[in-house]
């Protein structure tokens, strides 16, 4: 049963509204493995049973994964030892069950036992208590999404123990999604910036606005979309896991271990501005109904990984490599929307073409910003026209290097690869019909610092 507990906020000129505070169903960690649940573990391998008592965890160091850790009765476990070959894993009265590896075998504490570790694969595990197919509302947790508040208009932040807990109100199509930092989220995020790694930092509920129970896959999908979504907002892989469904008074009736791919905590530079989480909700149903449309959604979805991909810039494959990833999520974004209005394309069209032609008719600037000191004075020594051309000549040299551009690629490389991924941003947010303000990674230089999309003021 997930407590909840009211607490007031002061909104706007003094006005006061009561809010419900949601629990996590599990505790945050920066490091470590958080334990899920516990009880019966049962391996099948060649059609043998082999039964034991195991613990489901969820591992939150160098990377996230999810494995089953128990002991098995000898001296059938050591049939194991050395198998390639996928296993069945049956955990907590055979209600869940999955294929899986097994990653380490030793001996027990005693002569009866051994102790065994488990991967899932896929990572993933469902226990469906019951055979309920629907769900009154859905409890979930998010990894590594960044403290944010509500400075602007329209934000629902908690007033909790003296401090602000950011929270945010998703809603669209009869769904509502609130998500809340934790009151914990503040010393987390400190030990996180020290040492990296993951950790629950925000905790959602997913619900019908018309509070009807729902069906379990729904619920799924909407998680799914919710993961791109906040991911975006972060400018890496920020991940909604661990949901649990309830029906009635707080009866558990689902749960979901899965494990997204998630980016573990570091500094990243994206549209989204942590001073203006009402931008979360002004955003939102615009972004639900773009992943929706047809072949232009696809495309999105397809971008945004490479978007995502290239904005780790130097803590990944470096932005020389981002620039190629940006190019690729530009041209994806620009073909498809193209496309999907009739565009005739001359007889000799290319990718900056394309990419220029879909920037113009979405109101996106082309040309050079100044705060491209770099490429400014590539076009005055005409290397380039605007910031299409721009972006196109240099990933080329990157991939089919033959010197045609007299200069140093080093000295342009930076504002290239800024540039690309504004575009990217700036268009994803113009197809989403966003007309609020938002961080432009070219211009700003602290935290709260926002400004007008462009097409506002060239409509």
């Amino acid at each position: 049963m997930v407590d909840t507990e009211a607490y007031w906020i002061d909104v706007g000129a003094r006005e006061c509204r009561r809010l419900q505070l949601i629990l996590p169903v599990y505790q945050t960690l920066a490091s470590g493995a958080l334990t899920l649940a516990e009880g019966h573990l049962t391996v099948v391998h060649n059609q043998k049973l082999m039964k034991g008592h195991g613990h489901a965890l969820l591992c939150l160091d160098r990377r996230i994964s999810l494995l089953v850790q128990g002991t098995l009765e000898l001296p059938d476990a050591f049939s194991l030892f050395g198998r390639d070959a996928p296993l069945e894993l049956r955990f907590g009265n055979d209600t869940v069950r999955v294929r899986a590896h097994l990653t380490s075998l030793s001996s027990g504490s005693s002569e009866e036992h051994a102790r065994v570790v488990l991967q899932p694969n896929p990572q993933r595990m469902v226990a469906n208590i019951g055979g309920v197919t629907e769900v009154d509302y859905l409890v979930f947790h998010v990894v590594n999404f960044p403290q944010f508040v509500s400075l602007g208009h329209g934000g629902s932040d908690l007033r909790h123990d003296g401090r602000i807990l950011g929270c945010v109100k998703l809603q669209s199509d009869g769904w509502h999604i609130e998500i809340q930092e934790l009151p914990e989220t503040n010393a987390l995020t400190e030990r996180l910036q020290v040492s990296g790694g993951y950790g629950i930092t925000h905790v959602g509920r997913l619900s019908r606005q018309d509070a009807k129970p729902f069906p379990i896959p729904d619920a799924e999908t909407l998680l799914q979309n919710l993961y791109l979504y906040l991911s975006f907002a972060r400018g890496a892989w920020a991940s909604p896991m661990l949901a649990v469904g309830f029906r009635g008074a707080g009866v558990k009736v689902y749960e979901d271990w899965g494990v997204r791919i998630t980016t573990p905590w570091e500094g990243r530079v994206s549209w989204f501005d942590i001073h203006h989480g009402e931008a979360l909700s002004a955003l939102y149903p615009g972004f639900l109904t773009l992943l929706h449309s047809g072949e232009l959604g696809k495309a999105v979805k397809s971008a945004l990984y490479w978007y995502l991909r290239s904005n780790r810039g130097g803590e990944g494959a470096g932005i020389d490599s981002g620039i190629i990833l940006s190019q690729a999520a530009l041209e994806r974004i620009s073909s498809a929307y193209l496309d999907a209005n009739g565009y005739v394309p001359p007889i000799k069209d290319n990718t900056a073409n394309r990419l220029r032609e879909a920037l113009d008719r979405l109101q996106v600037p082309s040309e050079i910003p100044s705060s491209t000191p770099a490429l400014i004075d590539g076009q005055r020594r005409g290397l380039w026209r605007d910031g299409p051309e721009a972006i196109t000549r240099i990933r080329n040299e990157l991939v089919h290097p033959r010197n045609k551009l007299p200069i140093k690629l080093g000295t342009v490389i930076p504002d290239t690869w800024r540039l690309a991924q504004w575009y990217a941003e700036l268009l994803i947010l113009r197809l989403a019909g966003y007309d609020g303000s938002y961080s432009n990674r070219l211009n700003a230089k602290w935290v709260g610092e926002v400004e007008e999309v462009p097409w506002r003021s060239r409509s």
